[in-house]
């Protein structure tokens, strides 16, 4: 069949129109443009057997009834068999105005997003998207947000902690609760050498939903001892004492159902330690230390307020 023949008109169970060249199944095949029911959303491109193939341009809200501008999106990008993949182009209506960002994906997987200020964002899934963030593409002082998706990209975050001092302000989020059995990767972000080079990211834990009792002491012990460990490394550190050297230095707990902030321990200003203590930290041994935090949390406990069937935000703030 030659082009001409191949355009065809295939109306779908759902309403949705298509126009374009076909193959012999009167799948998409070829140049076409699909079209919902309402109009509302266009599908410009190319395809391939009913998947979209090569460059793409995704239209929202575009069509003439449309008089809403906040509710018009556009995207512009390569697709490999139905999946980004490559450079994408996305406006969308953000914050009063039509903003544009650039995003990279990895068949299907979005690796990094960029702002119009230059800033990045990377969602980190796999070790292969580790290679677009430690790449000369890439200036880590540009780079303001990183998500950990899975155990998988937790497991090499030494590759990140290596490279802490190239990156202005940064804040990482993790997702999913196994991020708790990672203690020793996350209590390396927070080194006697990244203290030393102030270059301590944010840590937000994001939705920790909080199931039983036993959640509730996996969280305890974790806190309680990633308070030990900071006050340690501070201990070694050149430093001596938190106000002089951070604006806040706090790990905190937010309630997602209504956003409110319900515990915080600011190592700054805890009567626990004042300077006497923070002074002595700085001679006692491991053990010693240990012996001492223990003693100075033993009343420390998030099974007071903490709420089963709930979900929470574990934030840890640094502000230098």
């Amino acid at each position: 069949m030659n082009t001409e023949e191949n355009i065809q008109v295939i109306e779908f169970d759902n309403g949705d129109q298509y126009i374009g060249e076909v193959n012999e199944d009167m799948q998409p095949h070829g140049r076409g443009v699909l079209k919902s029911k309402d109009n509302f959303k266009t599908t410009n491109g190319s395809w391939i057997n009913g998947l979209l193939n090569g460059e793409v341009t995704i239209s929202i809200g575009y069509n003439k009834e449309n008089e809403d501008e906040e509710l018009k999106e556009e995207r512009k990008g390569n697709f490999i068999r139905g999946k980004e993949h490559g450079t994408h182009t996305f406006k969308a209506f953000r914050d009063g105005r039509m903003r544009e960002i650039i995003q990279e994906y990895n068949y299907g997987t979005l690796v990094y997003d960029t702002n119009e200020n230059g800033k990045h964002c990377f969602y980190l899934s796999s070790l292969s998207d580790y290679a677009y963030l430690i790449s000369d593409k890439i200036s880590l002082n540009n780079v303001e947000e990183i998500y950990f998706h899975n155990e998988t990209a937790i497991e090499k975050i030494d590759l990140i902690n290596n490279k802490l001092k190239n990156f202005s302000k940064l804040v990482i989020n993790f997702y999913d609760f196994n991020w708790i059995n990672y203690e020793k990767e996350i209590f390396s972000l927070f080194s006697v050498e990244n203290f030393n080079n102030k270059c301590i990211p944010d840590i937000i834990m994001q939705e920790v939903e909080v199931k039983n009792r036993e959640d509730v002491s996996k969280l305890n012990y974790f806190t309680k001892k990633f308070i030990t460990h900071v006050y340690r490394s501070f201990a070694l550190s050149k430093f001596n004492n938190f106000e002089d050297n951070f604006h806040e230095f706090s790990i905190g707990f937010q309630d997602t159902t209504d956003q409110s902030l319900v515990e915080l321990f600011n190592f700054g200003h805890q009567s626990n330690w004042g300077y006497h203590e923070l002074e002595e930290m700085k001679t006692l041994t491991a053990k010693d230390h240990e012996k001492l935090c223990e003693k100075g949390l033993e009343n420390f406990s998030i099974h007071k307020w903490m709420v089963l069937d709930n979900v929470y935000h574990v934030i840890i703030t640094i502000q230098k």
